[in-house]
């Protein structure tokens, strides 16, 4: 749709600078005009139909990509339910609302540790120095010494396995960092007891640590540091999960506010028991998952914009013009007294049907044109001055 709009854009501005060129025919550039006006009001439900999405991000025509991902079916911890459908539900946001291209086409489910991988480097090979970067993780993860998102391969039975069943939080930001983009999104929904506490693996605290954001990046938990989030019911979605879900589709809600939003939700719903949190960086401009509502475009009226060109103009060939184009048209009876009007007034002028200019000598001859007598001639030489 970004491309589509684009290249109307660049139509419309083409046919203005074609309507400019015609100034020398004042016909013709009128009709320029009609025919931009014609194609702009055909545009607009292509523009309506971008959702705000395309125009609304006009000033940057930002890509959006995002990697979902949700971790329910684990093979050698228990597993867990609310992971698979809090990742398409938010992947379905992502996707169908809010513009985002998912790798993969969907939210990926039920990773082992190389599906995670290789799902990771196809999210950095799909970034760009334009693109809005958004990760989502649903499903178990853990702090030991690093933040660590669990495959349900994961089977470790020392710390140092984690380095090579696990995937580090961190690696997600290094491709973000890579590929240079513009803005960053990270969002953790992995705030859960550790599943291999019972294998002597303690982890570092529950939930997961706070991480240092990267220029231009915001990191979203479930949980507040060293807390653990609450899951949902059976067969549905988590707190978090949900009030994200409702939060991202408000429209002309700023990056910040968004996140605030579902801060204060989730708290409210789960009693204060668990209270999201956030860190970023600095992050350049504003965004929005859903651009404010815009005043609604109003088509143009193409007759209208006609007449409004042409009502004033002094040319009859003009409200012909207007006439052929609109016959039956709301100013056709006007249009055709101005254009009658103007071509009589600009016919040659003749006697007939006009007033003498002396209305005494109406039907008369005019007065005789004659030279003055010699003698008036010389009387009138002889007072150079004037003086009799």
């Amino acid at each position: 749709m970004l491309y589509s709009v684009f290249n109307i854009k660049k139509l419309l501005i083409g046919l203005s600078y074609f309507a400019k060129q015609l100034t020398t025919a004042p016909i013709m550039a009128r009709l320029g005009r009609l025919l931009a006006i014609l194609l702009l009001a055909w545009a607009m439900p292509a523009l309506a139909a971008d959702g705000g999405r395309g125009l609304g991000r006009a000033a940057g025509l930002e890509k959006r990509v995002a990697l979902v991902i949700g971790n329910s079916g684990y093979r050698h911890v228990t597993p867990l339910d609310n992971p698979s459908h809090d990742a398409e539900l938010i992947a379905d946001t992502l996707r169908n609302t809010l513009g985002f291209e998912l790798v993969g086409g969907k939210a990926l489910l039920d990773l082992d540790k190389a599906g995670m991988d290789r799902a990771i480097q196809a999210f950095g090979n799909h970034l760009r120095p334009d693109t809005v970067a958004l990760f989502y993780y649903s499903g178990h993860g853990v702090e030991m010494e690093d933040n660590y998102l669990i495959p349900i391969d994961a089977n470790p039975n020392k710390t140092a396995d984690f380095d090579f069943q696990a995937l580090k939080a961190q690696t997600v930001l290094r491709q973000m960092q890579d590929a240079g983009t513009r803005l960053n999104i990270v969002i953790l929904d992995a705030c859960r007891n550790n599943p291999f506490k019972g294998r002597g693996l303690k982890a570092a605290s529950a939930g997961l640590k706070s991480m240092e954001a990267p220029e231009g990046t915001l990191i979203a938990y479930a949980a507040e540091e060293g807390k653990t989030a609450r899951d949902g019911p059976t067969g549905g979605n988590s707190p978090y999960a949900s009030a994200l879900d409702q939060a991202i589709k408000q429209r002309g809600l700023g990056l910040w506010d968004t996140f605030n939003t579902v801060a204060l939700q989730v708290a409210e719903a789960t009693g204060k028991a668990q209270v999201p949190w956030i860190s970023n960086s600095p992050i350049k401009g504003q965004f929005y998952f859903l651009p404010p509502q815009e005043t609604a475009a109003v088509s143009p009226d193409p007759e209208q914009s006609f007449w409004d060109d042409i009502k004033n103009s002094t040319d009859p060939a003009d409200f012909s013009a207007y006439l052929k184009q609109f016959p039956a048209g709301r100013h056709a009876e006007l249009a055709k007294n101005k254009r009658d009007r103007l071509t009589a007034a600009s016919s040659p002028a003749t006697d007939v049907g006009r007033p003498h200019p002396n209305p005494l000598r109406r039907g008369r001859e005019p007065y005789p044109s004659r030279p003055a007598s010699a003698s008036t001639a010389r009387r009138w030489s002889n007072y150079p001055a004037g003086r009799l």
